[in-house]
């Protein structure tokens, strides 16, 4: 048997301790790693926050408009297939002179029918109003419409001005009251149909 010696002992306790040392910083620089990491992370998403706020800011109207757009799309959807299940003429008109986005649904024999029958009533948003096809033309925005009717033997109908070049399209847009006081152009929204059988499209 070899004799035992303690200077082997320290010698073999003292490289424990250091290695116990050794882990001890590294779990520590680790720890303090991941904690810069997370603070650069979060000024960065502070930093992306606090220069994307402008811009909702700017465009949050534009956006609330576009969910009504997509709320009338549907609309549509219903009305022509209420056309076509009851085999007759159905509508959708909105009320312009009271600068709203409130709406009819009416009934018919045909489009070109002078009496129709109340389906139902609702408002597409309270955020923005209908834009009037006139003030449409004065911003070059041709071919909206107040008015949209459905037949099954003929397709979408429109009052709206044709648009040269393009055939049967029609439009509806939303604006900002605001906007349309202060004549800012540049958040409107704009549901186009096109074709008999009103393929929407939006912009």
């Amino acid at each position: 048997m070899a004799p035992f010696d303690e200077r082997d002992v320290e010698q073999e306790r003292w490289s424990q301790l250091e290695w116990q040392d050794y882990e001890l910083w590294e779990k520590i620089e680790n720890r303090a790693r991941n904690r810069r990491r997370i603070w650069i992370g979060l000024t960065l998403a502070l930093a992306l926050l606090l220069f994307s706020v402008p811009v909702v800011i700017d465009q949050y109207p534009r956006w609330r408009s576009q969910i009504a757009l997509r709320k009338l799309a549907q609309e549509l959807l219903v009305l022509k297939r209420e056309a076509i299940n009851g085999q007759r003429a159905v509508r959708i008109r909105f009320d312009a002179p009271e600068l709203s986005s409130s709406y009819q649904v009416e009934a018919s024999d045909s489009c070109q029918s002078e009496a129709w029958i109340r389906l139902r009533s609702a408002s597409l948003t309270h955020d923005s109003v209908v834009l009037h096809p006139a003030a449409g033309q004065k911003i070059d925005i041709p071919g909206l419409t107040l008015r949209a009717c459905y037949d099954p033997l003929t397709g979408f109908e429109t009052d709206g001005e044709s648009v040269p070049g393009v055939s049967q399209i029609a439009g509806f847009a939303l604006i900002n009251p605001k906007d349309l006081e202060m004549g800012r152009n540049d958040r409107i929204a704009v549901l186009t149909l096109s074709g008999p059988s009103g393929e929407a499209d939006f912009e």
